[in-house]
């Protein structure tokens, strides 16, 4: 469902949302990394666009 999400235009609204940043403070972030969902992600190309947006200027903080 994350990747499915992640790969519509729906990723985009939400990590321009307030609701990105409510998920980022959470221990959700803090789970989700810890899981084999953030290697994937990472070796996927939503990883780049990701990277390319404010959205890893936020989380890299």
């Amino acid at each position: 469902m994350d990747v499915h999400l992640a790969s519509s235009s729906i990723d985009v609204h939400l990590a321009s949302s307030s609701m990105d940043v409510q998920l980022a403070s959470s221990s959700m972030d803090v789970h989700l990394a810890s899981t084999s969902i953030d290697v994937h992600l990472a070796s996927s190309s939503v990883d780049m666009l990701l990277a390319a947006s404010s959205t890893d200027v936020l989380l890299a903080s």
